[in-house]
């Protein structure tokens, strides 16, 4: 997907907010920065992020389940926004996308995407503490595995 039409898409997905909401929390996972990478306090701009799980902000999708089920965006498939729910552990989530298709993530966990603030220019604030996207998803990982959640297949 190219970043225009990416952006143009996730501007339509967060314009829905009340024009007073200065921010809502969500998990993002960015694409990495070139050269560098993120840390806390960074501002990622729409064209640069992958995915957005919203995490107060329910499905809206007329599906099945969609009332257990939060919204999402992701830019790694044809229709792009869509809804997320976990698959009952903390490893893994699904995604439903627009079309109603579903693309499992197994052993890919919802906490290993940072928290930001999704403003209405559809950029988003990182706001997980201590965060460093070089080290963050496999610090997150080590410790599941350290609470005893097994690796996946």
């Amino acid at each position: 997907m190219n970043a225009k039409l990416a952006a143009c898409l996730l501007l339509a997905c967060t314009s829905i907010a009340a024009a007073d909401q200065p921010g809502r929390l969500v998990r993002i996972m960015p694409n990495p920065p070139e050269p560098g990478h993120y840390v806390t306090g960074d501002r990622v701009s729409a064209p640069h992020m992958m995915t957005i799980l919203f995490l107060k902000e329910p499905c809206t999708l007329p599906i099945q389940g969609a009332e257990n089920m939060r919204r999402a965006w992701n830019t790694g498939y044809r229709a792009p926004i869509g809804c997320w729910y976990p698959t009952g552990t903390l490893i893994g989530y699904t995604f439903v996308d627009g079309e109603g298709a579903l693309h499992p993530a197994p052993g890919f966990s919802a906490l290993a995407y940072p928290h930001a603030m999704l403003m209405p220019d559809g950029s988003a604030t990182i706001t997980e503490p201590a965060y460093d996207s070089r080290t963050y998803m496999r610090d997150v990982m080590d410790r599941l595995m350290r609470q005893g959640y097994p690796q996946t297949p």
